[in-house]
C-alpha cells in the first residue's frame, strides 16, 4: 500500500510538471487576454504565450517565467506575422524584460519590438531570442536596441535597425551600442543577424566590453558613431567574427572595428569594405590589442589597420584585399555578384565551425563545395540554362514572361520516380529578403507544374520593380533562378 500512495504522488507530480498550455493573446479580444503581460502574469513554467497579430502599446517582462512568448510564426514559419506582430514601447521604458534569472528555455519569437528607450533588456539572464525585429528605439539607456549584462544568451535571426543612443551630458553619460550593448562577463552566441542604420556616441552597431561573442552570418553595415560605428570592443580577449560583412559604416575612429585595451578579436572568411574612415583601429592608449584575419576580404590589405603602433596584426592564410563586388542596390545589397573574388575563397575546411545550413538569406551555406567569403553564399544566379548541380531529374525552367509587367509563370517538371511529394517556391528581393511563398505537393513525375506570381507580396501588395530570386526547394534541395519585374 505505502509504494502506492508513492506512486500516485510521483505520477501527480510528473503531470503538473509535464503539462503545458498554450494561452492566447489577442488585442481584439478573442483570445485569453488582450495584452501579453496578462498573458505572461497567467502563466506557468512551460507555457507558451501566443499572440496574434496587432500592436501591443505595453513593456512586458517574463518575470522569472521559464515560457514562450511567441507570434504564430512559431506555427507558420510565416514572416509576415514578425512584421504584423508589434510590441510597442510608446516611447518609454524597456519594452522587453528579463531580469529574474530566466534561463534559455524563455524564448521570445517571431515578434517587432519598436519605440520604447531600450527594445530588449537581459541582466544575470540567459532567454533565447529568435525570429525579432528590434526597430526605432531612442533614448539614452546603453545599448537601445538590446543590452546584455552577464547573459548567455542565443541569438538568431535578428534585424537590428534604425535603433538611436543619445548621450547625456549632463551626467557625463558617454552612450555606447546603438544597436548592442554586450559586457560584464556574457557570453553571446549570435547567428543570421542584421545590425544597420544605428547610431550611438561609441559602437553604433554593437559595444562589447569584458565579454565572449562569436558573430555567424552577420551583416553590420550603415551604422555610425564617434568610436567604432560598426563595432567597439573593451577588454575583449576572446571574440569571433565568422563569415560575416561588415561594410559602410561611418564615423570618427574605427569605423569597422575599433579595439581598446586588452582586445583580440578572431576574424574569418569575413569581409569589411568600405567602412570610413578605417577598416580596423587599434586605440591609442591603454593596453595592446591583436587581432587574427584568416580568409578574409580587407579593403587596402594590411593598410586598412590602423594598429597605432599599439597592437599585432596576425594576417593568417587565405586573405584578399579586392573589391567584393557585392551585388549593389537600392537599398544597399550585400550579397556576391557573379564575378567576386569572394565566391568559393572561404577556408576550406569548415570542421568545428559550427556553421548554420544557410546563410543569411537563407540560401546554401556552402555552394559548389567551398564557404564563400562574407554572410551570403553565391547561389550560381544568372545562369541561362537550368541548374540541376543539386537535384538530379528536377527542372526547373525560366520563367515566362522575363522580364514582365503584371505577372510571370515559373515552371518546373519531374523525373524523380520517387516522387517529390511536398515542395516550396519562395520569392526573394536583392537583400535576400522573403518576398512571397508557395507550398505544394507532387506525386507524379513528368508533369508540368506552373505557378504564377502576379508581381505581389504575402499581403498582396504590389513590390516595386527589380531583380528577384526565385528558388525551388525539395528534400533538403534547391534550385535558384533570377527574374526581373518591370512597371
Amino acid at each position: 500500500m505505502k509504494y502506492l500512495i508513492i506512486l500516485f504522488f510521483i505520477l501527480l507530480f510528473s503531470k503538473n510538471v509535464l503539462r503545458s498550455d498554450t494561452i492566447i493573446v489577442d488585442i481584439e479580444g478573442k483570445g485569453d487576454y488582450t495584452s501579453i503581460q496578462q498573458g505572461i502574469d497567467n502563466s506557468a513554467n512551460g507555457d507558451t504565450v501566443l499572440v496574434y497579430p496587432g500592436t501591443y502599446f505595453e513593456n512586458i517582462n517574463f518575470n522569472g517565467k521559464i515560457i514562450t512568448v511567441a507570434s504564430k510564426y512559431l506555427l507558420t514559419g510565416n514572416d509576415i506575422y514578425i512584421n504584423t506582430t508589434i510590441i510597442d514601447g510608446n516611447t518609454t521604458g524597456n519594452i522587453v524584460s528579463f531580469n529574474n534569472d530566466e534561463n534559455s528555455d524563455a524564448i521570445l519569437n517571431g515578434l517587432t519590438i519598436q519605440n520604447g528607450e531600450r527594445g530588449i533588456y537581459c541582466h544575470e539572464t540567459s532567454p533565447t531570442l529568435e525570429n525579432l525585429i528590434v526597430k526605432d528605439n531612442y533614448g539614452f539607456s546603453l545599448g537601445t536596441g538590446l543590452y546584455f549584462r552577464e547573459s548567455y544568451s542565443v541569438l538568431k535571426n535578428l534585424l537590428v535597425t534604425n535603433n538611436t543612443g543619445i548621450s547625456d551630458p549632463g551626467v557625463g553619460q558617454l552612450h555606447m551600442g546603438g544597436g548592442m550593448h554586450i559586457w560584464d562577463n556574457s557570453n553571446l552566441s549570435l547567428t543570421n543577424i542584421e545590425i544597420s542604420h544605428n547610431s550611438s556616441t561609441a559602437g553604433g552597431g554593437v559595444y562589447l566590453q569584458n565579454c565572449t561573442a562569436c558573430f555567424t552570418n552577420t551583416l553590420i553595415f550603415e551604422n555610425t558613431a564617434t568610436y567604432g560605428a560598426g563595432l567597439v570592443l573593451v577588454r575583449c580577449a576572446d571574440l569571433q567574427i565568422i563569415n560575416s560583412t561588415i561594410t559602410d559604416n561611418h564615423g570618427g575612429l574605427g569605423a569597422g572595428i575599433l579595439c581598446v585595451d586588452n582586445s583580440h578579436p578572431e576574424l574569418l572568411n569575413s569581409i569589411l569594405w568600405d567602412n570610413l574612415p578605417h577598416e580596423i583601429v587599434f586605440f591609442s592608449t591603454e593596453e595592446p590589442n591583436s587581432i587574427l584575419l584568416s580568409y578574409c576580404d580587407i579593403r587596402d590589405g594590411l593598410s586598412g589597420i590602423f594598429p597605432q603602433n599599439n597592437g599585432t596584426i596576425i594576417w593568417g592564410f587565405g586573405n584578399i584585399d579586392e573589391n567584393p563586388l557585392f551585388v549593389g542596390g537600392d537599398p544597399f545589397s550585400y550579397e556576391l555578384s557573379e564575378n567576386s573574388p569572394c565566391i568559393d575563397a572561404g577556408t576550406p575546411d569548415t570542421t568545428g565551425l559550427n556553421l548554420p545550413a544557410t546563410d543569411l538569406a537563407g540560401n546554401q551555406r556552402i555552394y559548389n563545395g567551398r564557404i564563400d567569403i562574407g554572410a551570403y553564399e553565391y547561389q550560381g544566379y544568372g545562369i541561362d540554362e537550368p541548374d540541376t548541380s543539386f537535384i538530379h531529374n528536377l527542372y526547373l525552367f525560366k520563367n515566362i514572361p522575363n522580364p514582365f509587367k503584371e505577372s510571370t509563370t515559373i515552371s518546373f517538371i519531374s523525373a524523380d520516380y520517387e516522387r517529390i511529394k511536398d515542395y516550396t517556391l519562395s520569392i526573394y528581393n536583392t537583400k535576400g529578403q522573403l518576398v512571397k511563398r508557395y507550398y505544394g505537393s507532387k506525386d507524379d513525375f513528368w508533369v508540368r507544374t506552373e505557378i504564377v506570381w502576379d508581381g505581389t507580396d504575402e499581403q498582396g501588395k504590389q513590390v516595386a520593380p527589380g531583380t528577384y530570386f526565385y528558388k525551388l526547394e525539395y528534400n533538403g534541395n534547391a534550385v535558384v533562378r533570377k527574374m526581373t519585374l518591370l512597371r
